[in-house]
């Protein structure tokens, strides 16, 4: 027998029951959130590097796991307060494309509802906000020297993506003449298209969720632009049936 096949199954079973028990004591009361981002065999740069992904083999696992040991509630339960004892919520951030080639069939399979938190403006072609500033953190160094400069000290002991605001990137961008549109598309990964969201919008008990219009860090916003982008990813998901008022920041 292979042993990494071997010591993967072991650890799967002893996972399984230690978890098991331990889920039923700890949350009893409570309502266990389970949030992944992509369910891939070939995940981006991106995802690898911030650890997003999980097959779609283990993802499977995972999910018949959930199924049988907690009580997995959907969203309209969650807003119509019927929570069950020891309930669990399958969620998903962002909207990649694995998400619906790959989680969708296995979550009807297993007859498991989820909500997917989705930024209508990158699925509608905008660059990933997020991963416009983790490209440019990792790959240009010229960038990182800028940042330094107009950041305060307190700032700078945080991560960029918590401080560094659309203002400072497209000044950057606009000062050096630096076009990554192609180079951050290729890193982060694709997404769900517009097609696909439309098709999956009669999937059984797949839900839709605003997470702004784009991957913004809602700490460097002002509350005007927050609500903004709230309301304008808003209006673009009440086109669809799976549409539940419910937001992830």
């Amino acid at each position: 027998m292979n042993i990494k096949f071997f010591l993967r199954k072991a650890l799967k079973i002893g996972f399984g029951r230690f978890m098991g028990s331990f889920a039923s004591k700890l949350l009893k009361n409570k309502v266990a959130i389970f949030n992944y981002h992509e369910i891939s065999q070939q995940p981006s740069e991106f995802t690898k590097q911030f650890n997003l992904n999980v097959t779609p083999d283990v993802f499977d696992f995972q999910i018949d796991f959930i199924k049988k040991n907690f009580n997995v509630i959907s969203p309209k339960d969650l807003i119509n307060d019927k929570i069950p004892l020891n309930a669990a919520l399958i969620t998903f951030d962002d909207g990649f494309s694995g998400v619906y080639s790959n989680a969708i069939p296995i979550l009807e399979k297993h007859e498991v509802p989820a909500i997917i938190f989705l930024n209508m403006k990158v699925l509608k072609g905008d660059l990933f906000w997020a991963g416009i500033i983790t490209y440019l953190c990792k790959y240009d160094k010229i960038f990182m020297k800028y940042l330094r400069t107009v950041a305060s000290v307190d700032e700078q002991e945080k991560p960029a993506f918590l401080f560094c605001s659309k203002a400072i990137v497209n000044d950057y961008c606009e000062l050096h003449n630096v076009n990554i549109d192609s180079q951050v598309r290729k890193y982060v990964g694709e997404f769900i298209s517009l097609m696909e969201l439309k098709e999956a919008d009669s999937a059984k008990e797949i839900y839709y969720g605003n997470h702004l219009d784009n991957h913004y860090a809602a700490i460097n916003m002002s509350d005007d632009e927050l609500l903004t982008s709230y309301n304008n990813n808003e209006a673009e998901l009440k086109e669809y049936n799976s549409y539940t008022k419910l937001f992830a920041f």
